[in-house]
């Protein structure tokens, strides 16, 4: 299992892909647990995608009511 702060197992998970599918979220309703993850992944994902060439990226978010 990889952890999203490790580039190169991403690149290597995305190369070849036409897009990346984000699905990120927490167990706990707060928001502001959902930002610090996506604040904390998405950068590093986007690098990734950089670095295999990959330029579509689809982010999934949940509304918290």
């Amino acid at each position: 299992m990889g952890q999203l702060g490790d580039i190169p197992v991403l690149r290597a998970a995305i190369t070849g892909a036409g897009a990346v599918l984000v699905c990120l979220g927490t167990h706990n309703e707060r928001l502001k647990k959902n930002v610090e993850l996506m604040q904390k992944s998405v950068p590093s994902i986007i690098e990734a995608m950089r670095a295999a060439k990959v330029t579509r990226l689809v982010l999934l978010l949940r509304a918290v009511s």
